[in-house]
């Protein structure tokens, strides 16, 4: 793992990303940092048939989901534990996201099953159109009016 946020970074993760999961139609959300909206972080997109959209400045629903997941990992990993070395402490990180948050780690936004639960379970439906696994915000109706077809802008429950 890096100790900078630069082009590189967010670019590499971007294809280590693609070639794990190989998926279609990729949509890559992000704020207005530099590293993504530089030129080689934009060829690498084009590379790779990912659509990048970015969040509008002040816009703070643009990015809840990113947000709220990192106040989670933060909660349940960092705040918990003690770490003795920063490499301790960053390798910590994707262990837990691999190994507990996306196999583990139960949502109820998504019937009380893991994030990979979920896919194996929906994955198909999902794509097909036929199953909405746009995120909900519970509390949040009538605060803003949603941007039709943003998959990370508060949509009303139907």
């Amino acid at each position: 793992m890096c100790t900078h946020l630069r082009t590189e970074l967010v670019a590499e993760a971007l294809e280590m990303a693609l070639a794990r999961r190989k998926p279609e139609d990729v949509i890559h959300h992000s704020d207005q940092g530099c590293h993504y909206t530089s030129i080689e972080f934009g060829r690498r997109c084009r590379e790779g048939h990912v659509r990048p959209s970015m969040g509008t400045v002040g816009e703070y629903f643009d990015n809840a989901i990113c947000e709220s997941s990192l106040a989670t990992l933060e909660c349940e990993l960092l705040d918990r534990r003690t770490f003795r070395t920063q490499v301790e402490a960053r390798m910590s990180v994707p262990s837990h996201i691999e190994g507990f948050y996306n196999h583990r780690r139960r949502r109820s936004a998504i019937g009380n099953l893991s994030p990979m639960r979920c896919e194996v379970c929906h994955g198909d439906a999902i794509a097909a159109g036929e199953l909405d696994s746009t995120p909900r915000f519970r509390g949040t109706e009538g605060l803003v009016e949603p941007l039709q077809g943003s998959p990370t802008s508060p949509q009303p429950a139907v």
